[in-house]
């Protein structure tokens, strides 16, 4: 465990996540050092279930079964917030409107258990990430959600990636066979981010096969639509609607 805690000695404080999240959301107005001490006591409360074995890069999940689909899929801001539930709580939002996940208390992730399903978090992943940054990120992914898990959340785990070279590392710990979430938002908007999305669709298949899909963000070609369930940024569609 020793050996893997000083993963995080590789990324000096001039980098991270809190870096790229400060270039692109102004409202971050953190501190890195202040960063660096919630990823330490985020990883002083994971280490404490021992969820992660001396030689595992990635700590393993547990495969949850979902009989049926979840009927909506709300953000965790909103849900936190109280000013709408589901049946399914997602992070598919700014790293910032999560980031606390890191220092909260059992009884603050506690609170999810109250939702049917939650989709584990989803710090970012974009291609023009450096590659330490975005493993960094994989893996703050999977410990949140192990601690979760082991509070009695039911989690769904979100299988997210980069550009080709993030397959060595972003589908561990990821249990095969079971449902998976997957994220497609915004990736419309450029050729290339297209192309690498349906590179890491067809991994994510090949590696996982999974037998249920729940998907959020607009459809993509090539996509095994049968096993798929599609939900919509809804609450984004109320606000350009003004309802």
């Amino acid at each position: 465990m020793a050996k893997e805690l000083l993963l995080f000695d590789d990324y000096p404080c001039s980098t991270g996540v809190v870096d790229y999240v400060s270039r692109h959301e102004t409202q971050v107005k953190r501190s890195k050092c202040n960063y660096r001490k919630r990823i330490d006591n985020a990883l002083q409360r994971v280490c404490k279930f021992d969820l992660m074995q001396a030689n595992a890069a990635m700590p393993t999940l547990r495969p949850y079964e979902i009989e049926s689909a979840p009927k909506a899929l709300v953000p965790y801001n909103v849900w936190r917030s109280g000013s709408a539930k589901g049946d399914c709580v997602h992070f598919f939002v700014s790293d910032y409107m999560f980031i606390g996940l890191l220092n909260a208390s059992d009884d603050e992730l506690r609170e999810l258990a109250e939702a049917r399903f939650v989709i584990s978090p989803d710090f970012s992943q974009y291609a023009d990430m450096t590659p330490g940054q975005r493993r960094h990120n994989c893996l703050l992914n999977r410990l949140v959600a192990a601690r979760m898990q082991s509070l009695g959340v039911n989690i769904i785990v979100n299988a997210t990636w980069s550009t080709p070279d993030s397959f060595a590392y972003c589908f561990d710990g990821i249990p095969t066979g079971c449902a998976i979430a997957i994220n497609s938002m915004g990736v419309n908007k450029h050729d290339v981010s297209k192309y690498l999305w349906r590179q890491g669709y067809a991994e994510a298949i090949r590696r996982l096969n999974p037998c249920r899909i729940l998907r959020y963000g607009p459809k993509m070609g090539g996509e095994l639509e049968g096993i798929s369930t599609y939900y919509e940024n809804n609450h984004l569609n109320r606000m350009r609607n003004g309802r």
